[in-house]
C-alpha cells in the first residue's frame, strides 16, 4: 500500500503507544488488531462498490481494537457494536444509526477522546458533519447544516507572547446560510462552538452587531466563495497565546491544512460542527465509524436497495458515495493514526 498513513501505522506495531507499550495482552491486541485492519484495507481495492463499506468498516473496526488496546481504561477488550441501525429504503441519507447501550462505538471514542452520539443521527447528518467530506456535495443538501471551515494562517515563527488588540470582539468568516441577522441567529444554533456569536460588519464605532431585520453583508474570501463574518466580544487587548486559546474556542478543532505546503510553518484551518446526534458531533474518526456502519449494514442487510444506490445509470447518489467510499480508504488510516498517537 502506498498510503503514508498505513506506513506509519506499520511502524507503530514494533513500538506500541499508550497502555500497549508495557502490558503483554494488550500489545498482542494492538499488532494483530492493525494487521487485520490493514489487510481489510489492502481487500478494499479487489472489490467494487457494492462490497467496498463492508471491508471499509471492517478494517476501521479492527483498528478501534487497537485505539482501545492503547488507550481505553480498564479493559483492552471490545464487545459488541453499540450502535443500531435503521434503514430507509427510499430515501437513503435519512437511514440513521442510533447508540444502543455500551459497545465498540462508545469504547472506542472513549479512548481516542471523542464525543459520541446520544441519539440517531441520519447518514446525511454525519456525511455533512464529516470535514474530510467537506468539498463532497450532498445531493439532498440544505436538509442538514454542513461542516464550517475558516483557514487561520500559519502561527511558526510568531512570538509567543505580547499584546494582541482585538478590537473587543473575535471574529471568523463562515459561509453560513441566511440574509438577515434573524436568519444568522437560527444558522449559528446549529453549530456548538459558535455559541454567543453573532454576526456584524465593519462600521465607523468598530464591530457593529446585524439586527434581527437587518441585511447581512458578504465578504469574498480568497478562494471566491461569499462568507459573512460573525463574532463574540473579548478584551481589547490579549496576550497572544491567550488570542490564539480564544480564537481555537471558536471551532470544534483546529487542524493543518493539507492544501498548503507546510514548509517552513503549517498553515491552520478552523472547523465548525454542526450538532449531531443530538449534541456536540463526535471526532472525524467517529463520524466516520458511524457512517461506515450504516452504510456497511445497507450493503450487507439490504443489498438490493444498496446496489441499487450505488447504480451510475439509476441513482443521483451513486457518484458521491462512491466518493465517499474514496475518501474514506485515503483519510480514516489518517484519523486512526491521530488516535493510535493521541496520548503521547
Amino acid at each position: 500500500m502506498t498510503n503514508a498513513a498505513w506506513r506509519a501505522i506499520q511502524g507503530l506495531r514494533a513500538t506500541p503507544t499508550g497502555r500497549a507499550v508495557s502490558d503483554r495482552q494488550r500489545r498482542r491486541i494492538f499488532t494483530a488488531a492493525l494487521n487485520q485492519a490493514e489487510e481489510l484495507a489492502i481487500a478494499v481495492s479487489a472489490v467494487t462498490y457494492a462490497v467496498r463499506p463492508l471491508l471499509l468498516f471492517y478494517s476501521l473496526s479492527q483498528a478501534g481494537r487497537a485505539i482501545a488496546a492503547a488507550h481505553l481504561e480498564g479493559r483492552a477488550e471490545l464487545s459488541g457494536h453499540g450502535l443500531s441501525f435503521t434503514c430507509e429504503p427510499t430515501a437513503i441519507l435519512e437511514s440513521s444509526v442510533a447508540p444502543s447501550g455500551t459497545g465498540a462505538f462508545q469504547d472506542v471514542a472513549s479512548a481516542a477522546q471523542s464525543s459520541g452520539l446520544r441519539e440517531a443521527a441520519e447518514l446525511g447528518a454525519l456525511w455533512a458533519a464529516n470535514p474530510d467530506l467537506q468539498q463532497i456535495p450532498i445531493p439532498e443538501d440544505g436538509r442538514w447544516p454542513r461542516i464550517l471551515s475558516c483557514v487561520l494562517g500559519t502561527r511558526g515563527g510568531l512570538p509567543s507572547d505580547g499584546p494582541v488588540s482585538t478590537g473587543g470582539r473575535l471574529r471568523t468568516l463562515v459561509e453560513l446560510p441566511g440574509e438577515t441577522g434573524a436568519d444568522l441567529d437560527r444558522a449559528i444554533a446549529q453549530y456548538p462552538t459558535l455559541a454567543g456569536t453573532r454576526p456584524f460588519r465593519d462600521g465607523m464605532a468598530g464591530f457593529v452587531p446585524v439586527g434581527p431585520d437587518e441585511r447581512v453583508d458578504r465578504i469574498a474570501k480568497a478562494d471566491g466563495s461569499l462568507a459573512v463574518a460573525v463574532g463574540r466580544e473579548a478584551p481589547p487587548h490579549l496576550e497572544l497565546a491567550e488570542y490564539w486559546g480564544m480564537e481555537d474556542a471558536l471551532y470544534s478543532t483546529v487542524e493543518i491544512a493539507e492544501t498548503f505546503p507546510r514548509w517552513p510553518h503549517p498553515h491552520l484551518v478552523g472547523v465548525i460542527q454542526p450538532s449531531v446526534g443530538g449534541g456536540q458531533a463526535p471526532s472525524p474518526l467517529m463520524l466516520w465509524w458511524a457512517l461506515l456502519l450504516g452504510l456497511s449494514s445497507l450493503a450487507r442487510y439490504y443489498p438490493a436497495v444498496w446496489v441499487r444506490t450505488i447504480d451510475l445509470d439509476q441513482s443521483v447518489l451513486a457518484t458521491p458515495l462512491h466518493q465517499v467510499l474514496d475518501v474514506a480508504a485515503d483519510r480514516v488510516p489518517a484519523r486512526v493514526l491521530d488516535a493510535l498517537r493521541n496520548h503521547d
